[in-house]
């Protein structure tokens, strides 16, 4: 990739989450050119999730992925969130290849974007993933405090309401 390019994707039970698609990395990228990098890779600080996509089938995967780590320590933001998400396994007929990639890069996760394999496990780990960080928590208030209630319910996700005479204890997820 070239250019950024931002899209929606309905994440399922999650709702609508916005993928930016960065410009790719080259191994041994030349400190100058790291340094135009940055204002595009921008997005790249402000994500909640980094979703690292290597091609599985490329010869030279492994440095194509050591390559990227060292450029997002350079840009510091190595200790972002990250999904490392081996792609093109359709187009790997050595399955010791798959598994010597995901063994050697534990949680990684292995699709293949072009017949679907894999997307509904990195759907679920990109749940996984944004929901780390959410606290489970009880809120008690009054019954009377309907902004509250709507802002607990359009920000996080409601389990439970318990009434005891004017008050509510909502039980809820939020980030």
């Amino acid at each position: 990739t070239l250019d950024t390019r931002t899209r929606r994707w309905m994440l399922p039970g999650w709702g609508p989450v916005l993928l930016s698609d960065t410009v790719g990395f080259i191994r041994d990228l030349p400190h100058h050119l790291v340094e135009s990098f940055k204002a595009t890779l921008e997005e790249a600080r402000q994500a909640d999730l980094l979703l690292h996509v290597a091609d599985g089938s490329h010869p030279a995967v492994y440095d194509q992925i050591s390559a990227v780590y060292n450029v997002l320590e350079e840009l510091g933001i190595q200790r972002k969130d990250t999904l490392l998400v081996i792609n093109k396994i359709d187009a790997m007929p050595d399955r010791a290849r798959i598994e010597g990639l995901l063994s050697h890069y534990h949680g990684a996760i292995a699709i293949g974007a072009r017949d679907g394999a894999g997307l509904p496990q990195l759907a679920a780990a990109v749940s996984d993933a944004l929901t780390r960080s959410f606290l489970d928590v009880d809120v008690e208030m009054g019954v009377e405090n309907g902004r509250l209630m709507a802002y607990l319910a359009a920000e996080g996700e409601v389990f439970s309401k318990k009434y005891h005479d004017n008050r509510v204890v909502i039980h809820c997820r939020i980030p």
